[in-house]
Order: structure tokens, then sequence, then C-alpha cells
């Protein structure tokens, strides 16, 4: 079990061993560590002040988390119990003019282009709910500065994100305060979900911590192998509850998949989402 850090960084070095099995040359040592030096990293974290730390942090951040939104209508098809439930994908290809001008919209304010993008996906999900506090879940991959930048494994962390939004806010606003937002996140993103529905009492619970996920791939997915390009094809992904946007950001090009649980979504609703969800974004 590898998540999409792992991945690349795998297939990257199955690329470079063909390509030097090809050329005669030898393989050169393996750029992984052991996965379990980040075992021992992440039990010396258990009990410690930096966990206090986190702890405190988040009791204080989600003790009022909005209610979590879901873009699927009440009157969703039911599951079928015996059939293969596979996610449904539409992708939204965008034109480079969109990225261009996230990037000019918020180099005026001091935010990412990126962040522009992903608070165009907060502005939609306001649009489509009338929520004006919004939660959603974010992967964080817990490896900046740990060992677990050098091994292969799941690491990542899921973690909500919170934006109050207004309908009179310009898509600069949203984004600024969506910067501070992952600003404070990130730095405690070692604290475990799991760990944190505890300390909020919603073990057991059908609530959930948030609502749609946004899933921002920023990974280097060109293979070369010995001169020839290798082309990542996703078969599959993990469990999806309602929703879930992935962006892409590739040659200047945003690319959005609109990932939707096929109990809860068919074709119909995904591609409507999608055409509204890009002409919101264009």
């Amino acid at each position: 079990m590898v998540d999409g850090f792992s991945f690349a960084a795998i297939a990257r070095r199955i690329a470079e061993i063909y390509t030097a099995l090809r050329r005669r040359k030898p393989l050169g040592d393996s750029p992984f560590t052991s996965f379990a030096e980040v075992v021992q990293e992440y039990q010396s974290y258990e009990g410690s002040k930096a966990q206090e730390a986190d702890r405190f942090f988040w009791q204080d951040h989600a003790q009022n988390l909005p209610t979590p939104i879901a873009l699927s209508q009440p009157s969703a098809k039911p599951p079928q119990a015996e059939a293969v439930s596979l996610p449904l994908r539409r992708r939204i290809s965008l034109p480079p003019d969109v990225m261009t001008a996230f990037e000019a919209q918020g180099a005026v304010v001091r935010v990412s282009g990126v962040e522009m993008a992903m608070a165009a996906v907060f502005a939609y999900l306001h649009r489509m709910s009338g929520a004006t506090r919004l939660t959603v879940g974010m992967p964080f991959m817990r490896r900046m500065g740990s060992i677990a930048l050098f091994a292969a494994g799941p690491v990542v962390n899921v973690l909500p994100v919170q934006l109050s939004i207004e309908p009179s806010m310009l898509l600069s606003e949203a984004a600024t305060a969506l910067a501070l937002e992952l600003r404070a996140v990130r730095r405690r993103q070692r604290y475990e979900a799991e760990q944190l529905r505890r300390d909020l009492g919603l073990v057991g619970s059908d609530r959930s911590l948030y609502g749609p996920m946004l899933n921002l791939k920023m990974f280097d997915y060109r293979l070369d192998f010995e001169g020839v390009a290798g082309v990542t094809h996703q078969l599959a992904s993990g469990p999806v509850e309602d929703m879930e946007v992935d962006l892409y950001v590739d040659d200047g090009r945003l690319t959005i998949d609109l990932v939707g649980n096929c109990d809860r979504y068919d074709n119909q609703n995904l591609e409507l989402h999608a055409k509204r969800l890009a002409c919101l974004v264009e």
C-alpha cells in the first residue's frame, strides 16, 4: 500500500533501473530509506511535546467545525450491495489562460495561482450548498522535515480545512483567507485525523470531520524509459464518501477531476457538476 507521493517515487525508480539496465550501467543505491525508520519516528512523536502542542491547536481549531455538506441529493440511488462500487470520474481540462489569470490575480494579494484555484472550488461548494462556513478534507503528506521524505509507504493524513465565505467576497479575498488556514494546518499536519475524531467525540457517530475532499496533486508523473516517455494512468483510487475534487497543474494548465461515489451520483449528475464548475472557473 502506497500513497501518491510514494507511487510517483517508485515509478521514477523503476524507470531509472530500466534505463540503467538498457545502458549496461550500475543501478546505483536505492534512494529509499527503510519504512521502519518512519514507524520509529512516528512512535517517538506519540506522547511528545510536539504532539501535545498539535493536540492543543486542533482542540481549539476544530471545536466548532461547520456541519459537513454533501453535493449529492437525498434521493440518490441506494447502495448496491453485491456490485463492485467503483467511483465515477469526470475530467475538466481547462485552457492555459485560466491558470495564467489565477496566477496574475493571486500575485496582487500574494497568494499562489494554486490557492486561487482551490478557493474557486470552495466558491463552487458555497454556491451549490448556500453554506457560508465550509470544511473540506485535504490530504497532507507529512513528509517535509521527516525521514518519510525518503521512504515509500502510506503516511498521508486527511485533515479538515475550514473557510468562511460570503457571496460578496472576491475570489482573491477567499484565496487569502484560505492561504492563512492552510498555513496554520500545515504546521499541525502530523496530528492523526483519527485521533482528532476521538478527541471531538465523533467515534461511533455518523458525523464526519469534513464534507467533500479537495486534493491537490502536484506530483511529477513524467517518466523516462531510456528516451521513451512513460504515461501514468490512474486505474483506481481509495473510497470516496461523497465527492472528491482533484486538482492537477502541469505545464501551466489546470486540470480538475471530479470523483463521485457511484451510490450517490450517476454520470449525468457528475457531468452537470463538471459543467457548472468549469463555467465558474472560466
